[in-house]
């Protein structure tokens, strides 16, 4: 899956990013703005302020990637910006209403907010998602939502 590498090795993620963006060439770095798997890779590499630069950077030349753009969501998790963390990961369920490892991202970012304090007291304000059709990330849902 698409973030099945962020949880492997660092080495490994990094030489996935590394093929990733040799192979890839997108108008957008021609224009001198950094591509998604820039950020991946300065992710990956520990940089995680670095690559919601890199995201941010993306968003002021097209707010409309905006809901398409988890793997920053994840770094502003990791920044300790859990805010700005659910909000991400709130735009991405806005568009792909399927989508549960977001519903659980943002789950985990409200429950480091003040005044919500826990994963049981971010349950109220969890995002409505479809049914997962893989049964592993099904369980895992059930698990979070303690269901």
């Amino acid at each position: 899956s698409r973030r099945s590498f962020l949880f492997q090795p660092p080495s490994v993620a990094a030489a996935a990013v590394g093929i990733t963006s040799q192979i890839s060439t997108s108008p957008a770095n021609a224009a001198g703005i950094p591509s998604v798997s820039e950020g991946m890779s300065a992710f990956a590499s520990g940089d995680v302020d670095r690559s919601i630069g890199i995201y941010d950077t993306i968003l002021e030349n097209d707010p409309r990637r905006k809901p398409y753009l988890w793997q920053r969501g994840l770094s502003l998790y990791y920044a300790e910006r859990y805010q700005d963390g659910a909000d991400q990961f709130a735009a991405d369920v806005a568009v792909n209403p399927n989508d549960t490892e977001e519903q659980i991202w943002h789950l985990l970012c409200l429950s480091q907010l003040k005044g919500v304090g826990s994963l049981k007291e971010a349950r109220r304000f969890k995002l409505t998602v479809g049914q997962d059709r893989r049964p592993v990330m099904r369980a895992v849902q059930r698990l979070f939502l303690s269901e």
